[in-house]
């Protein structure tokens, strides 16, 4: 994973857009990494749906990563939004920035990658 927190890539077999996070309070300067990589790759794959992994992440998001996912979802256009969460506590934190930016309906949280690429397709 990029320094250990977290990665971003596109899944060929899926046709789609991936992170994965080991912690979600990331640093200012990681979190301006992330911006910039998601960024990348929306501008690569036009409205492509997204899977972000959190399952890892058991701590409440930075405030850095709250304004880098705010400011580019602003900012860029996505499909669908799928979230793997296993913590409540996750899962209403992540709805929660999806719903300031206005993107609570093309979001949806899963347990498992197979019911979330299932919602997907």
């Amino acid at each position: 994973m990029d320094q250990d927190n977290f990665k971003i890539y596109w899944d060929e077999k899926n046709n789609l857009a991936r992170s994965e996070f080991k912690t979600s309070a990331l640093k200012a300067e990681e979190a301006i990494r992330l911006k910039a990589q998601s960024i990348e790759m929306l501008n690569q794959h036009k409205n492509c749906d997204w899977l972000i992994d959190i399952r890892k992440a058991t701590d409440y998001p930075s405030p850095e990563v709250r304004i880098a996912l705010t400011e580019l979802a602003r900012s860029t256009q996505s499909g669908k939004i799928a979230f793997l969460v296993v913590s409540e506590i996750m899962k209403k934190a992540a709805y929660f920035i999806m719903s300031l930016i206005g993107k609570e309906k093309e979001v949806k949280f899963f347990i498992t990658e197979e019911e979330a690429l299932n919602w997907l397709k």
